[in-house]
């Protein structure tokens, strides 16, 4: 789930100010041994299912199997 701040930033972006990762995936429950081992706070994740070739995912070294608990939102002004 989103913070309240990233649904407002969401909401006001265009679909041109939107960046395309380039992956497929589902969203999966968190062990929770793993969630406490890295500190993390979700309890979900999205796994990796398919990294579409040349994108910002495949340059990253995304890779099926990969399990995504957040991302970093970042605009830049037009």
């Amino acid at each position: 789930a989103l913070r309240p701040d990233q649904e407002e930033l969401r909401a006001r972006l265009t679909p041109e100010q939107c960046a395309y990762l380039g992956i497929a995936g589902h969203t999966v429950s968190l062990d929770r041994r793993v969630a406490v081992r890295h500190r993390i706070e979700a309890s979900t994740a999205v796994r990796v299912t398919e990294v579409h070739p040349d994108t910002a995912a495949a340059r990253a070294g995304i890779r099926p199997g990969d399990l995504i608990v957040g991302v970093l939102v970042s605009c830049m002004a037009a």
